[in-house]
């Protein structure tokens, strides 16, 4: 039997009901499937223990419950929320099927809990890149493509290195060269005033920029 629950409160966890509800309709007619629920749910290591919302949980049943009566944990989506976690779990009857566990639905879970966090680290990195490079951008093209390309490809008044063949380490050096003496040229004195305006995270920013520019396919 088929069960679907709609209600009020979390927009995030409406939209993982309706796309669970999808998922089970293409599971074989000959399995009795349920899907049940629990929100802001604080403690992962409890939640087996605790009565389940929605389908033959019904409230009263937890998953330690459902597995008792015959049922198997067939899928479960985790969704974190300010309040703790969103929990849908999805049940399926079949005969012959062996059920879940406590183990193994531990390890599902903490499992699922390292992908998501895995993937809100490495959207958080891209999300930084894009404000740097962004931030690099202004700064470049007002400042430095007038000179330096841009792509950062030319060689500023024949003499420097274009920028875009330098990895962070020499971009750093180089700008700073023109604060503290090392490069004291008559061509120096151009650049000075624009590299004593720039601290680390101008640089940084830059230095993203060209990066992104100059990996972008043609």
């Amino acid at each position: 039997m088929l069960h679907f629950f709609f209600f009020k409160g979390n927009v995030m966890i409406k939209k993982s009901l309706i796309v669970s509800s999808l998922l089970l309709s293409s599971i074989a007619l000959q399995a009795q499937t349920t899907m049940c629920f629990k929100e802001n749910h604080k403690d992962m290591i409890t939640i087996e223990n605790t009565r389940l919302d929605g389908g033959a949980c019904a409230g009263n049943k937890s998953a330690k419950d459902m597995k008792s009566e015959g049922w198997m944990v067939d899928d479960i989506k985790i969704t974190p929320t300010s309040n703790g976690s969103n929990y849908i779990y999805i049940f399926k009857k079949e005969s012959g099927l062996q059920n879940v566990s406590e183990e193994e639905l531990m390890d599902k879970l903490y499992k699922k809990l390292e992908n998501e966090k895995k993937a809100k680290e490495e959207k958080a990195k891209q999300d930084l890149f894009v404000a740097n490079s962004k931030a690099g951008e202004a700064l470049y093209t007002s400042k430095c493509a007038n000179c330096h390309g841009d792509k950062g490809e030319l060689r500023a008044k024949g003499v420097s290195k274009p920028l875009n063949t330098l990895d962070h380490n020499e971009f750093q050096h180089a700008i700073k060269a023109y604060n503290n003496g090392e490069r004291n040229s008559v061509m120096s004195i151009l650049m000075k005033p624009y590299a004593g305006s720039m601290d680390y995270q101008d640089i940084k920013n830059v230095y993203t920029y060209l990066k992104s520019i100059n990996s972008e396919k043609n």
